[in-house]
């Protein structure tokens, strides 16, 4: 049985030494919206999740914890997705602090 998305949210932050206020930030987030995630208290829809994943360089079914969704040449390409997002994502915060 997989473990609930915020202990596996959790776990990663812990994995990559990462802060939920970093996480909030990368995605435009309140860092008391990640805390609802990471509580169960929101449900992870699938545009957060893609940016979490992008987050911590990964796909969406490592966030969720089921390797068995997606194999082969896929995954790559989700891997790929998850770094495109990742850059937008970065691009916009420098942009938005004028940091460009």
């Amino acid at each position: 049985m997989n473990e609930p998305i915020g202990e596996r949210i959790r776990m990663l932050l812990r994995r990559h030494d990462k802060t939920a206020k970093a996480l909030a930030e990368c995605l435009n987030q309140s860092e008391a919206t990640i805390y609802h995630i990471l509580n169960q208290r929101v449900q992870l829809d699938l545009d957060r999740a893609i940016k979490i994943a992008a987050f911590f360089n990964i796909t969406v079914d490592e966030l969720i914890g089921d390797n068995t969704l997606i194999r082969g040449s896929n995954d790559e390409r989700i891997r790929e997705l998850a770094r495109e997002e990742a850059i937008k994502l970065i691009e916009a915060k420098l942009k938005e602090r004028g940091e460009e």
